[in-house]
């Protein structure tokens, strides 16, 4: 048994060094392999190089010889999307992707009133497009299955054309690249790509500039902000009433109508409603998705932080 073992590792150095030495010989691997990671797979009529072979049977004989290398890799269909870099798998549940961060819009900032982050609502609808709901996807898994969150931490690949979502969100300026040991199988190439996205000032890279981190955290509102509104501009737009006056009042402090600033911008209304408040999940997931994309889940009225508001509530179609 022990010489089998010893015997196994010395194989498996070998097919390792040899790997290392077809690679090193063919300068253009890595380019190539890049661009096949990140891109839709293309029907082809040719043959495989010699170089593919070569390739395919050292990467065979390391995993057989190293079976630790391999990956797991599970089939599994999309059920949602969280935000930019979590989604929700029928089978598997919550996964993160690998190597990968998007600016926050669900966490829990976001769930105590907080602006998204620059450019966070544009990496969670990037992703919905890559992933609708019943995709067919398929997981692997690193050195560590799971986060200290509990979180499954996944590579991703679409299925059929075996798109790469992890690479491509990084690619297309959505996402940045972070890698933490020991799931590190693709950090050279994550940081490859995002060195790419930086220096064409793609998706983040270019509406964040001027951003030292991807939180919005501005002290005035700007004309070039967009839709995002400071906390201090919001306050500052309520009319000012004395404690006494508020007192004396009996109508309440839940905002019926949707308040404006200067500029059409919304109001921030508050932690003003709760679920009871609602006759219907529609009339709730209306409300909420109002006001999320500006100040998050102000109300709280998502408390398992899942994007969906006020569960309980009838008429929620469940998928």
């Amino acid at each position: 048994m022990l010489f089998r073992e010893h015997t196994r590792e010395l194989v498996s150095r070998f097919v390792i060094v040899s790997a290392w030495k077809v690679l090193a010989e063919h300068a253009s691997w890595p380019t190539a392999m890049r661009r096949h990671l990140v891109r839709p797979r293309a029907s082809s009529a040719s043959a495989p190089s010699l170089e593919d072979r070569v390739a395919c049977v050292i990467a065979a004989c390391i995993i057989a010889f190293s079976p630790h290398l391999a990956a797991i890799a599970t089939t599994d269909f999309v059920d949602r999307v969280v935000d930019g870099d979590t989604i929700i798998a029928r089978s598997l549940g919550r996964a993160r992707l690998i190597g990968i961060n998007t600016p926050e819009t669900v966490a829990p900032a976001q769930q105590q009133g907080a602006p998204p982050q620059c450019f966070g609502p544009e990496a969670s609808r990037r992703l919905k497009e890559l992933l609708p709901a019943g995709t067919r996807v398929r997981l692997e898994t690193d050195v560590a299955p799971t986060d200290k969150y509990g979180r499954s931490l996944v590579y991703v690949y679409r299925e059929p054309d075996y798109l790469f979502i992890n690479g491509a969100l990084v690619e297309g300026g959505f996402a940045r690249a972070k890698s933490y040991k020991p799931n590190v199988q693709y950090a050279g190439l994550f940081d490859s790509l995002q060195k790419d996205a930086e220096q064409g000032h793609r998706g983040l890279w270019g509406a964040c500039a001027n951003e030292d981190k991807p939180a919005v955290k501005r002290p005035a509102m700007r004309a070039t902000d967009g839709p995002v509104v400071s906390a201090t501009m919001a306050n500052a737009a309520r009319p000012a009433v004395s404690k006494s006056a508020a007192m004396l009042t009996e109508a309440p402090p839940a905002v019926t109508t949707e308040p404006s600033m200067p500029g059409g911008k919304l109001a921030n209304p508050g932690d003003t409603k709760n679920c009871a408040d609602f006759k219907t999940y529609a009339e709730a997931k209306s409300w909420y998705d109002t006001y999320f994309p500006f100040y998050g889940d102000v109300a709280k009225l998502d408390g398992n932080r899942d994007g969906i508001p006020c569960e309980s509530l009838p008429g929620r179609q469940v998928s």
